[in-house]
């Protein structure tokens, strides 16, 4: 024996006063199966979506009932043959005993999906998404780096030249301003080039994030 919800709609030509007799009917055929109506709720009498049999309006009825599951296509055809049903549907209540058999079977999938992501070294989506975060957080970082040594680096070395020479006509002679100037050149010239490697080093960083 399973329990079923029955629902359906009586003609509009059914006055309000036949509306529950013929409901009877109807729980009469379920009864003859040797099924049990456990609950009948009859609503009032309302406006149809669009016409069934050539009827516009209607009364629901909603039928709580147990029944051998082999009679059910007994059922379906007695109901046929009732000319005031217009319309009628039938679904399956599941039993409180297979819903809580269900949720476990869930949990169980639940873990072993976890399992598997484990095993293949895998993170959930969640967590896949924080690398991707990473490499822009790291991208943006490079760019800015990139754009501090651009800002840092000498546009015109002239300005250290005239600052070294000014206190080297102060404090020493001419062979030593020809010594000065060139050691001067040299720094200017180490530094261009190490600001140049430093650049050419960020650049391969960020081909090297950008091709992962």
């Amino acid at each position: 024996m399973k329990n079923y919800e029955m629902l359906y709609i009586i003609s509009g030509d059914v006055t309000d006063t036949d509306v529950e007799s013929k409901a009877k009917l109807a729980s009469k055929v379920i009864e003859e199966a040797r099924g049990k109506v456990k609950n009948m709720d009859i609503s009032e009498r309302k406006t149809l979506a669009y016409h069934i049999k050539n009827q516009d309006t209607g009364t629901y009825v909603n039928l709580i009932f147990e029944l051998d599951p082999q009679k059910i296509e007994t059922i379906k055809k007695e109901f046929k043959t009732l000319t005031f049903v217009i319309r009628y549907i039938i679904s399956i209540i599941p039993d409180r005993k297979s819903i809580i058999k269900l949720k476990p079977k869930k949990a169980k999938k639940e873990e072993v999906e976890t399992e598997k992501a484990d095993a293949s070294g895998t993170d959930t989506i969640k967590t896949a998404t924080k690398p991707e975060k990473e490499i822009k957080k790291s991208i943006s970082k490079t760019a800015k780096k990139k754009d501090e040594v651009l800002e840092k680096k000498p546009s015109t070395p002239e300005k250290p030249k005239n600052v070294i020479v000014s206190k080297a006509k102060k404090t020493s002679s001419k062979p030593e301003k020809s010594l000065s100037k060139t050691q001067d050149k040299t720094e200017i010239t180490q530094d261009i080039e190490n600001e140049e490697k430093r650049l050419k080093k960020l650049d391969e960083k960020l081909e090297e994030i950008l091709k992962d």
